[in-house]
């Protein structure tokens, strides 16, 4: 641009102007030096101490205000033990030695454990006394059949320095600290100049529902299972075992479409609590295909760290899998820099800086630059590098709603690598509108062939004709439902995914909208249209079972939809009694938009034979401006044709209306004043 023929503002302007597109080529290069490690696991795993230490050893630390405010914590957890082993006495049958401490139990129950910020004295006389009870230590040395914190014994053994009117929790105490996580907490710490972020969900059951809203973008995954669990009970359920949940999370984890291209990380973490309890708890009374021997922690520890790189069969990348007691400072800050540790390749830390330098290598529209597919099978029978499509087992074992991972699409060429979620994620999302799905590449030359749980491409493609094999082929996805697995195809759906999308949230919380929009359902004069909507009612029920997380909606946009087009009552019932209770118990509305008459007529027909419970959740809309009285509409994506409907519903209203107040004048011999002008 010639500077001379510009004003002094136009020119500042233009400076302004270059200055801030170079800023944001600076922040785009900024941003590949951040990357995301996402903590999982099942509850109490150790991921929050994790964090800790990541702070401690990469971080700031924590300084003695911040210390000090962990007190009331540290005195709160002392009192959740407390009353977990007197409640625990009474389930187990077992009496106080001493009968007066019966009355110090009830001084201990009687407290409201959100309340406590002090120790009085009273309280910490009830504690010593009851601690000391030969009841209560026979209690604590059946710990395994009850829930109890791991830091109970260190607590308690420490009162009288607990109890001094000076304490102040050490960074011992801290990570000691037992807050079950709730929600979703990040930690950015700088390792060799990058930015890594680590994010912390919570591992229970009741939080695994918003998982989801974190998988994007993620470098790493740190998979963290504590070795003592094995022969522990879950918090939800008394009859499965801990462990066996841990390992049936870490192979839908490792299957998972979302995390193909992260590296894992196994932390088998609390070997010090193994250690101690290996003496006089086997193994193999939990595992029956343990045969190393007794009271052997090392025997036990690899046992079980090859169990869970047993779930990693179907997987080319490899886990780094490394021993850990995430309350040891030094053995973290030696575990994370070890590089003869359990993983020959490297250390976690070696391993999260190539992953960093993969990012950086990367081009500038995000995709890696790769060397042209061969065009010729390698004689040398050596395997290619390529990305596995693979679909995660959606398994209702873990929790008859919970443990959902959705997979997606592949795609072929690199026009169609933009990552849109937005049928999953929230809706503030710049690709919501777009509906392009969330798709995948195919690496390499040849696709990979898998079973349960796995992309299925069912053709053999012979690598000169690559492109060809794949647009005939097939893609499977194995998904579990009501205890059966199924098969859906997605290659034949894929014109039809529209059909279900994520409208947002309203109220407080993860209350979703979720939209179905017929008029993106498939023609019933198809050939294949029965396979279809087989293979879509599928799609449909397992998509849902990700999307929902608490209460949620129905919005049914009717509107704009051939009669060719409509699905069967039958095919509604079915999806209606498919889904899991959890989802129909859920549900708070159904929403129909632009009803017809055909379904107010089916749908009263019909009420006599529908719950009064469904009944009632079901409301009518006439209008879009109708919806937006009830719902948010900034997440809902109103597909065109149906908003152009009801732009014509609109004016044909008010065309009547026009009509009948012309006819009504005319009926009397009176012209409006503004018609007569």
């Amino acid at each position: 641009m010639d500077d001379c023929c510009l004003s002094a503002e136009a020119r500042e302007c233009y400076r302004i102007s270059k200055e801030i597109e170079r800023q944001l080529k600076r922040d785009k290069h900024d941003s590949q030096k951040e990357l995301k490690l996402l903590l999982l696991g099942t509850g109490e795993s150790g991921k929050s101490t994790f964090i800790k230490q990541m702070r401690i050893i990469h971080g700031s630390g924590y300084s003695v205000e911040e210390r000090r405010a962990f007190t009331k914590l540290v005195y709160q957890n002392i009192f959740i033990s407390m009353q977990a082993m007197i409640q625990a006495l009474k389930t187990l049958n077992i009496p106080f030695v001493d009968d007066q401490n019966i009355l110090y139990a009830q001084t201990l129950n009687e407290v409201e454990v959100g309340q406590v910020s002090t120790l009085q004295p009273k309280h910490m006389d009830a504690i010593r006394r009851v601690w000391s009870d030969h009841g209560i230590q026979q209690c604590y040395a059946r710990r395994r059949e009850y829930h109890l914190s791991d830091s109970t014994k260190y607590y308690l053994s420490a009162l009288d320095r607990i109890d001094s009117r000076s304490y102040i929790p050490t960074v011992e105490d801290i990570l000691r600290v037992r807050v079950p996580t709730s929600g979703i907490i990040e930690y950015p710490f700088d390792l060799d100049n990058v930015i890594f972020r680590m994010v912390d969900v919570g591992g229970q059951r009741s939080e695994r529902r918003k998982w989801i809203h974190s998988f994007e973008k993620v470098t790493s995954i740190i998979f963290l299972v504590a070795l003592s669990e094995y022969d522990q009970v879950l918090i939800e359920s008394d009859s499965e075992n801990r462990m066996v949940e841990s390992r049936a999370l870490f192979r839908t984890i490792l299957t998972s479409s979302w995390f193909q291209d992260s590296s894992v990380i196994l932390f088998l973490n609390k070997t010090d609590l193994l250690e101690e309890k290996i003496t006089h708890s086997h193994l193999i009374d939990y595992f029956p295909d343990y045969t190393g021997p007794k009271k052997n922690a090392d025997s036990a520890k690899h046992f079980i760290l090859n169990m869970f790189l047993m779930q990693n069969a179907e997987r080319e990348q490899q886990v780094y899998a490394h021993f850990t007691c995430a309350t040891d400072t030094e053995n973290i800050r030696f575990v994370f820099s070890d590089r003869t540790a359990t993983s020959p390749q490297g250390s976690p830390g070696d391993v999260l800086m190539e992953f960093a330098n993969k990012e950086e290598r990367r081009s500038p529209d995000g995709a890696e630059n790769r060397s042209a597919p061969p065009d010729s099978l390698d004689s040398q029978g050596t395997r290619p590098q390529r990305k596995k499509l693979s679909a995660p087992h959606i398994s209702l074992s873990l929790d008859q709603s919970e443990g959902s991972l959705l997979s997606d699409d592949a795609l072929e060429t690199p026009d169609d690598l933009d990552i849109n979620v937005d049928e999953l994620d929230t809706p503030d999302e710049d690709e919501f509108l777009e509906y392009t799905g969330r798709k995948l590449e195919w690496k390499g030359h040849q696709a990979s062939n898998h079973t349960s749980g796995k992309w299925v491409n069912e053709a053999t493609p012979a690598c000169s004709a690559e492109s060809d094999e794949r647009q005939d082929s097939k893609l499977w996805r194995t998904v579990v439902i009501g205890e059966q697995e199924h098969r859906i195809d997605m290659r034949s759906i894929e014109p039809f995914e529209k059909v279900l999308s994520h409208g947002g949230y309203y109220g407080n919380g993860l209350n979703a909208i979720i939209v179905f929009a017929a008029c993106f359902l498939p023609d019933s004069d198809r050939d294949d249209y029965h396979s279809v909507m087989e293979n879509l009612f599928l799609y449909v029920i397992s998509t849902l079972e990700l999307m929902v997380a608490e209460d949620y909606m129905i919005v049914y946009l009717n509107g704009a939809t051939p009669h060719r087009r409509m699905p069967g009552l039958g095919w509604l019932k079915k999806c209606y009694h498919m889904i899991d209770r959890r989802l129909r118990k859920n549900l708070k509305s159904f929403i129909i938009v632009h009803p017809s008459w055909f379904i107010r007529t089916i749908l009263a027909v019909t009420r006599p034979f529908i719950s009064t419970k469904f009944s009632s959740k079901i409301k009518y809309v006439d209008s879009l401006a109708e919806l937006s009285e009830l719902v948010p509409m900034e997440g809902i994506h109103i597909p065109e044709n149906v908003i152009r409907l009801d732009e014509e519903l609109k004016e044909a209203a008010e065309n009547a209306k026009y009509s009948t107040f012309l006819g009504g004048a005319e009926a009397s011999g009176q012209v409006p004043p503004d018609l007569g002008k």
